[in-house]
This record gives C-alpha cells, structure tokens and sequence, in this order.
C-alpha cells in the first residue's frame, strides 16, 4: 500500500473525498470490506537481543527466585530510569497495584476513590484488599478522573484516592495531590499504561505515595506478564516486598546460603506475587529500546492528532501543556452532535462498547476508534481488538502506520 504524501491535513481530506469510490453496501451489510482485520501491529517488538536474554537464563539454569540477577538487576535499572529510590518487581500490574494499597496501609472496610473509566484489575485490586472502590466520573476531554468532582466522594472512610493515567495521559496530579493533603488521604497512581509519561516534569507513577505499573504484553515496556511499585518511601517499599511472598521479609536474601534456605518466618498475610528470571530478562532487554518506542508512538500520535483533526465529527484526544503523553492507543470519539452519547440506552456516557455482550444491532461505526501507536510488522490474521471500524479513518492509519 502506498504512503501517505502531503501534510497530515490534506492526506486526511483526500482520504474523505475517496469514501464515495467504495462499494455502496457496508462491509457490515454485506459488502466488500475496506479495512483489513489484521490493522494491529505485532507486540512487543522481539529481536535477536531479546531471544539472546532469554536463552542466556535457561542456560544459567536459575529460573526463579526472589533475588535473581535479572529480577533485581531490572528492579535497579527502573528505579533509576524514574528517579526513584525503590522499584519492586511483581508478577502482574494488578498485583503490584494490590500490593500498592496494602502497602500505604489501605485495610479491609477502607474507601478508596478511583475512576469509573479503567481496566477492572484497578479496581479489582481495592477489591483484593478488602476495600471498597469509589467510583467517580471523568473528564471527558481527557478521560481521566475529574478533580472537581472527588471531593463530594470523601466520607469518613475514605483512605486513599487511585487515579488511573488512562491510555498514558497523566490525570490532574496538582489538583488530585492538593485534595489528597487536604483530607489527608493517601494516594497511589495506576501508571499501568503511562510507562516515562511527565506530567510537569515529573513522572507518571512518581508523584503519589507509591505508583504500580504493568509490563503485560501488550504494554509499551513488556515483561511478558509483570508489574512493579515504586515509591521513595522505604517503608512502604519493605511492605510491598513482604505481600509479594506470603509475607516474609527477604528483601535482602538468606545469612543462610539463598533465599531456598530462608528462615520462613512469616510477619503478616501474604501472596505469591513474585515475577521470574525469564520474564525479567525480557523486560531488561526491552527496557533498552524503550526510549526508541516512545519517540515512534508520540510522533504517530502527533500526526494522528493533526490529521483527525481534519475530519468533521471527530475530536482528537488532548494533551495539555506540561504533560507528555505516552501514548497506548488513541481512542476517538465521535462528536456529530456536540457529544457521544449512549442512542439505544438514552443516556449521555462515554463508554466502550459492549460488543458480543449486548444483543443489539452491530453498529457500522462505533463510538471509538482504537489504533495501534507502536512500531512492529502487522500482526498474522486473527482476533485485532485494535481494529478502526470508520473506513476513512481506518485508512488514513493504514497509509501512515
């Protein structure tokens, strides 16, 4: 396919005025189809480096352990890639933002305020702690939480607020932080998909009393399956090593010869949380390249943003000034009439939509577009959830990506 010539602008329009060269039926009606179902990009991004790591543990033959070399080398390498004084390795971006909670003393009958738009694991995790989740509504031009609306929220139970860094645009942290030493409340950042995100200067996950991040797979920086707390707070450090194994404190390894011959002494409840030497060397060697992928996701973001812009009836997503968005993907909302709303339900909402779970008709464009900001070969057929169902803006992303 060819590539896009011209300014994002005027690819944009060209894109417009061919939609009526395409068949008259939708692909959905029956026609031919105008975006391929393979849009998504492979991830992560393998190289020879990466399978190198990799094989180098299994020849070691130390796959696992509480402090392997690869587990503590890469727990260093990211706290000090955020300034921070401690990173602590999980297996889950979920049971780090457990572990988090748990951590800064959240307890079971605790409120902790989060956004009502978010993957469950954030509030799945206040669940696992035995805490109740507060939603609140977002801004919708950010799709973060909305400062102005946490204050009605806080009772006498609340211990923490959970602000969620959404698709890797920091929330309000000045206003968030300011309410948090108001009401004296904790709170933890879920920096899951906002991996070297600023906000002000500061790094995502970096601001509150202790952050989580995932390196799923499909994360921007990818461990295969894991997660990690930061926090310059020693304390809270320590407590999130001991949750990470059934509450033994082996921060520092075994007098007695590894952590296989360690004493077993439990001090408080805890899980198996912990990660692996496989996994870590993975996410080590793509730690490396991670600055690479950021540059290459910002720039398409920025021609996104000004080629969307183009097209009536779409907002591009915002980014404020003083914060740097790394973006995880771009979902656009339709605004023909001044805002999405929810037709069939009657209900003005931002919303994913609920396909395969609600049996109303397939809607021929759906209320978002998800498109893929990472570099990489397009993945083999197969199930995308990154597919664009808008064909003028499936195709500009086709032509440039």
């Amino acid at each position: 396919m060819a590539h896009r010539t011209g300014s994002p602008t005027a690819y944009a329009l060209s894109v417009l005025m061919r939609v009526d060269e395409m068949d008259d039926a939708l692909a959905i009606r029956g026609g031919t189809a105008a975006v391929p179902h393979d849009l998504k990009r492979r991830w992560p991004d393998i190289r020879p480096e990466d399978k190198a790591a990799v094989l180098a543990v299994l020849d070691r033959g130390e796959l696992t352990g509480i402090n392997g070399v690869e587990a503590t080398s890469l727990e260093r390498e990211w706290a000090d890639r955020l300034g921070v004084a401690h990173a602590v390795l999980f297996n889950t971006g979920t049971a780090a933002i457990h572990a988090a909670l748990y951590a800064v003393g959240v307890q079971a009958g605790d409120e902790v305020i989060t956004t009502a738009f978010t993957f469950s694991g954030t509030f799945q995790a206040i669940l696992h702690q035995g805490a109740i989740p507060v939603f609140v509504d977002i801004d919708p031009s950010s799709y973060n939480i909305d400062p102005t609306l946490i204050e009605a929220r806080i009772t006498p139970r609340t211990k923490a607020i959970l602000p969620v860094h959404i698709h890797g645009l920091p929330c309000d942290m000045d206003a968030i932080m300011a309410i948090a030493q108001r009401h004296s409340l904790t709170v933890v950042e879920d920096a899951a998909q906002a991996h070297l995100a600023t906000y002000k200067g500061r790094y995502a996950g970096t601001i509150g009393q202790a952050g989580a991040f995932s390196i799923q797979a499909t994360k921007n920086l990818s461990g295969v399956e894991g997660g990690f707390v930061v926090s310059d707070d020693h304390e809270v450090a320590a407590a999130a090593r001991r949750i990470r194994t059934y509450g033994e404190d082996i921060a520092d390894g075994s007098d007695l010869g590894g952590w296989y011959f360690r004493p077993y002494t439990v001090f408080s409840v805890g899980w198996n949380y912990r990660s692996n030497e496989l996994s870590a060397a993975f996410a080590r060697s793509q730690l490396r390249r991670l600055d690479e992928y950021t540059a290459i996701a910002q720039r398409n973001g920025r021609f996104l943003n000004k080629a969307l812009a183009a097209i009536p009836g779409l907002a591009p997503p915002v980014e404020p000034r003083d914060v740097r968005c790394r973006r995880a993907g771009r979902r656009v909302p339709r605004s023909p009439h001044g805002g999405v709303t929810g037709r069939r339900r009657g209900c003005g909402a931002l919303a994913h939509p609920a396909r395969d779970l609600i049996s109303d008709p397939p809607d021929p464009c759906r209320l978002r577009a998800r498109v893929p900001m990472e570099p990489g070969p397009r993945r083999g057929p197969g199930r995308s959830r990154s597919v664009s169902t808008c064909n003028p803006l499936a195709r500009l992303v086709d032509h440039h990506l």
